[in-house]
């Protein structure tokens, strides 16, 4: 695990974390408060939509995460799947408790990026 995974982490568990002024949208992913009204289906295919009350603090998690990724060499080509991955994971994590606290939600979804970490990195020293 990276050292600024873990130390966002560290923030986290102690409530220190920030709120994003705009909504995550990139890397296929879409963070949002409301569900958004979809109209027909176009030439790209929509992004995955992750909706929550807690948008704003999310879409700050996949800021912080991007910019613990952004320097490895594999980010380019993987960040689709990472982002995908952690907004997958929330999905969940809202679909089984819908009720959870920010603070909890955002330390599962962490959880993805940890692992996604590892194997980012694994890429990384393969292409050196």
């Amino acid at each position: 695990m990276s050292a600024r995974l873990e130390k966002l982490r560290e923030d986290i568990e102690r409530e220190e974390f920030g709120a994003a002024d705009q909504f995550w949208i990139g890397a296929d992913v879409a963070i949002v408060e409301e569900e958004p009204e979809l109209g027909p289906p176009g030439f790209y295919p929509d992004p995955l939509f992750v909706v929550s009350p807690h948008a704003a603090e999310l879409s700050w998690l996949f800021t912080q995460v991007r910019d613990c990724f952004i320097d490895l060499l594999s980010y380019g080509a993987g960040k689709e799947g990472l982002f995908g991955e952690m907004a997958a994971r929330t999905n969940d994590v809202i679909a089984t408790q819908p009720d959870i606290d920010v603070r909890d939600l955002l330390l599962a979804v962490l959880d993805a990026a940890d692992l996604a970490y590892v194997l980012f990195e694994a890429d990384d020293q393969a292409q050196r």
